[in-house]
């Protein structure tokens, strides 16, 4: 496992690191950003259920049965209906 330059390996962000990304540049792009109007990236529709289906097959269903019992079923019908979005695109 990669180790983050600036969280290490936890969720903390190393402030002595990341105190010296805060410069002239980070300002400069914080006052060109944004937020409004159309967005310059392209994101092939359906990605984010492309990632969900990715995800949800990498999780093993009894893992999720020992957490709470019928969650692998839940699983299971998330995953059908993703696939089918996906076969009524086509």
């Amino acid at each position: 496992m990669e180790t983050d330059p600036i969280f290490g390996e936890t969720n903390n962000i190393d402030w002595l690191k990341a105190r010296k990304l805060i410069n002239d540049d980070l300002k400069n792009a914080i006052k060109k950003y944004n937020p409004r109007g159309q967005k310059s990236d392209f994101y092939p529709s359906y990605r984010k259920l492309k990632y969900l289906e990715n995800e949800l097959h990498s999780v093993d269903n009894n893992h999720l049965n020992e957490f709470f019992g019928g969650l692998s079923v839940i699983k299971d019908l998330v995953l059908s209906a993703i696939q089918c979005r996906f076969v009524d695109r086509e």
